[in-house]
């Protein structure tokens, strides 16, 4: 009978250790090998501010807008901007993206890395980018051997870092022929963008869903912002004006008409991308409750998932600027959440910080 005790109290002594490591750290414990599970618990403990076993980083200080606070026009300009857009647009094909093949290989975490390596090293610019963003300071480390062949940066960058990559080399490379943006905004934007990018990635890897299609809606979801400047504004309009600090979206609106969701949605439809993607760019700012329910149900997921993604990428990234807007009740209740704080785990802001350094390797 001891003995029968003895070995109960050591089973439910072990089922407490893995459900305290599980979630009481937020770290998962896995079958891999001892050196590399510290590996990655060394990663974790080493965000800015964060100890081991701790909570995570607390979010930036930022300036927040709660946008359904504001009166909002029903955007009478859209068919003129529609027609300005296919005008210019024309002459732009649709960006490149990654093939079938390779979207194939980089979903399933199985796949011959030698054969991606193969396709990717058939683009020699995208190949030189790859090493240079592989030979970072941040993921080659001081004295570490350079890394000199696609196949070790690839296993260094991890699939899904990869992917984001990609999809940031072939969609810039249009957009730099588009917009008249200053070089130092159109990097601003497409650095948050990835950061985005990768939160999308690291909620779609989890829950399941098609990272493909998560990680190129935060790579599009400001789109509309390269696009701006090819309307004219409204010349009384000061960004200084006003007795109150406007939104950012809400000065887009008065300085041109609407604002960079709706520019961003018709120029994903121009391009006759998904529908989902178009959902995502045109709704990640919701400020109509009705008009976010009356979305499909698969664009109003992932129009929520990159809403919420915007949200935590300019608490805790690097290049979302000095501002955020708030997450609509609405947003949370769809999603089944009550908070954003379920989803800031120790893997999730990692993830974030090896998004940064990518962005800043660029």
């Amino acid at each position: 009978m001891p003995l029968k005790f003895l070995f109960l109290f050591l089973l439910v002594g072990i089922v407490l250790y893995f459900f305290y490591r599980r979630f009481a750290t937020g770290v998962t414990v896995s079958t891999e090998s001892t050196e590399n599970r510290s590996e990655t618990l060394t990663d974790y403990s080493s965000l800015p501010g964060q100890e081991s076993g701790t909570a995570p980083v607390s979010p930036r200080e930022v300036i927040s807008y709660d946008l359904t606070r504001y009166s909002w026009g029903a955007a009478p300009a859209q068919a003129e901007a529609e027609k300005i857009l296919r005008d210019f647009l024309k002459d732009v094909p649709p960006p490149r993206t990654i093939s079938p093949r390779l979207e194939e290989l980089l979903s399933n975490p199985e796949s011959n890395v030698q054969e991606i390596a193969r396709m990717v090293s058939l683009d020699p610019l995208l190949t030189a980018q790859i090493l240079k963003v592989a030979n970072s300071a941040y993921f080659r480390p001081s004295g570490a051997p350079r890394i000199n062949s696609v196949h070790r940066a690839i296993i260094l960058l991890g699939y899904n870092y990869l992917r984001v990559l990609l999809l940031e080399y072939f969609l810039r490379r249009t957009l730099e022929k588009c917009t008249s943006l200053p070089p130092q905004e159109f990097l601003k934007i497409w650095k948050h963008s990835i950061e985005v990018s990768a939160i999308l990635g690291s909620i779609a890897l989890a829950r399941r869903y098609d990272v493909g299609v998560y990680t190129t809606a935060g790579i599009l979801h400001d789109i509309g912002k390269f696009f701006l400047p090819l309307f004219p504004s409204s010349q009384e309009f000061s960004f200084s004006q006003g007795e109150e600090d406007l939104p950012p979206l809400k000065e887009e609106e008065i300085r041109y008409g609407f604002g960079h969701t709706l520019l961003g949605k018709l120029v994903v439809k121009t391009w006759d991308l998904p529908p989902e993607i178009e959902a995502a760019v045109g709704y990640h700012h919701p400020v109509s409750r009705l008009e976010f329910l009356d979305l499909p149900p698969e664009s109003r997921k992932i129009a929520a998932w990159v809403t919420l993604a915007d949200h935590l990428a300019h608490l805790y990234g690097r290049f979302g600027g000095d501002y955020v807007y708030e997450v609509p009740g609405w947003v949370y209740t769809f999603l089944g959440l009550k908070s954003p704080e379920g989803l800031i785990t120790r893997e999730l802001l990692w993830g974030l910080k090896r998004a940064s350094s990518l962005a800043e390797a660029l």
